[in-house]
């Protein structure tokens, strides 16, 4: 699942918003429960990250682990083991992906930047992602990523203050 959009804003202030995320995380979902940075401060190189959030009865728990850390270009964070609650109370785990990719939209506008977000769900076996894509998990998450990506956009136009 991924969503790609442009905002208004230099690449250093996208970038700069990005890495305080555990600031503005419950901002830009309500389905956003935390996303801590273990021993604090922004993210950063080896961070690992706790973070939970439920979008249509789906509870899902992450602890995500940085694997790359470019400044002012990207960040991608991986959890190993997300363990997802359905509903109905079955449990299942799986891997989860987020990627962060900053490009200038034209070396020209220097307000202008291009923002790239992708969540890549890993299932550990082909029966697992057989029943995930019967349970809707794909269609539940998908509009999800799109809120939170134009709520993220909203927060970086409104400046440093958030």
């Amino acid at each position: 699942m991924e969503y790609k959009y442009s905002i208004n804003s230099s690449r250093n202030n996208v970038w700069n918003t990005l890495i305080r995320l555990e600031e503005i995380y419950h901002k830009t979902s309500p389905a956003h429960h935390f996303f801590r940075v273990r021993g604090g401060g922004p993210l950063a190189e080896k961070s690992v990250i706790d973070c939970e959030e439920t979008v249509d009865g789906q509870h899902v728990k992450h602890v995500f682990e940085m694997d790359r850390f470019e400044e002012n270009s990207c960040i991608v964070y991986s959890s190993k083991k997300t363990i997802t609650t359905m509903p109905n109370g079955n449990v299942f785990n799986s891997e989860t992906i987020c990627c962060f990719y900053i490009n200038d939209v034209d070396v020209l506008d220097l307000n202008k930047t291009d923002l790239y977000f992708a969540v890549l769900l890993v299932f550990p076996n082909p029966v697992i992602r057989f029943v995930a894509s019967l349970l809707g998990t794909y269609g539940t998450w998908k509009p999800h990523i799109v809120e939170e990506s134009l709520n993220l956009a909203r927060i970086i136009e409104s400046g440093p203050s958030h």
